[in-house]
């Protein structure tokens, strides 16, 4: 016999007819006439190769085979009855917590704001909500937004990628690429270039963003007819501010909030100088209605 010829359903029938006085009475309560229900009996045993009932009178007795296997049966749906409770355990419908994950060149800024506007106005509509942030960490081998949702880590997330699969996503904002030029250099005080203007300065690329590949940066430049000259393969935030503020390079990065005051950011007079912020959440499981109640609220 091999496990895949049992069917799941026949061990539900198989336990009705041992709980229920008649096939008769068996078959009526899975909604099928009795001819049809013994006849998946029948395949049962014919797929276990044994008998498990004979007949008195009509009445259906457990042969010693069937007393085995119906305590088997019974151990399986326990399991599966186990497993199902412990995943609802895992979706918590009642739990007030909203997992929240994001990109640090995506969101970091929106976050905050976000979770604030969204916690007053819970409060005001009674509503119990509790943020949990994971920050991904821009590097191969670290998880991305869509991976922590799929996963179910996270009920939410924002992301400047557009995903069509298991995920649902739309647009609630963008995000602004800028030109990172040292304070002393003779654009900073420019309130926009073009890449034309700086098309024979060296640059570097911004490594580590998961969601804007270095091709898009490339990209840029192709648009108008630029071919950039690189200092390096790319460098990580920290790396890039300190190359820039040491004149070194300059950088096409998302628009943050520099602590370093050696550099400055300008803004960028081209067609790719934004990209769309999305909130995404999953659609292989169902949300708590705490993160409903978050995205509906960030969405309308």
């Amino acid at each position: 016999m091999q496990l895949s010829n049992l069917k799941l359903y026949q061990l539900k029938y198989f336990l009705d007819a041992v709980s229920s006085e008649t096939l008769s009475q068996a078959a009526r309560m899975n909604k099928l006439p009795r001819k049809d229900f013994c006849k998946e009996i029948h395949e049962l045993e014919m797929a276990l190769g044994v008998p498990l009932f004979i007949y008195h009178d009509r009445m259906p007795v457990l042969t010693k085979y069937g007393e085995e296997f119906a305590a088997c049966a019974q151990n399986v749906f326990d399991e599966l009855d186990a497993g199902y409770r412990k995943m609802q355990q895992l979706i918590v419908p009642e739990d007030d917590v909203v997992r929240i994950g994001f990109s640090f060149f995506a969101s970091v800024e929106r976050v905050p704001q976000l979770i604030g506007e969204a916690s007053v106005k819970a409060q005001q509509d009674g509503e119990r909500v509790n943020f949990q942030t994971m920050l991904v960490k821009g590097d191969d081998k670290a998880p991305s937004v869509e991976d922590l949702l799929l996963e179910g880590t996270c009920d939410l997330g924002l992301t400047c990628i557009r995903h069509l699969e298991d995920i649902a996503s739309v647009p609630v904002g963008t995000q602004e690429l800028v030109l990172l030029v040292p304070k002393t250099h003779a654009l900073a005080t420019r309130s926009a270039v073009t890449l034309a203007e700086v098309c024979q300065e060296k640059f570097s690329l911004l490594a580590g963003d998961p969601e804007i590949p270095a091709a898009y940066y490339m990209e840029m430049f192709k648009r108008v007819g630029i071919t950039p000259n690189m200092t390096d393969d790319g460098q990580d935030w920290l790396s890039l501010v300190q190359s820039v503020a040491s004149g070194n390079c300059l950088a096409i990065v998302p628009k943050l909030a520099i602590s370093d005051e050696r550099v400055t950011s300008v803004s960028l007079d081209h067609p790719m100088n934004t990209r769309k912020v999305y909130l995404a959440w999953p659609i292989n499981r169902r949300l708590s209605p705490a993160a409903k109640y978050v995205k509906d609220l960030i969405l309308n």
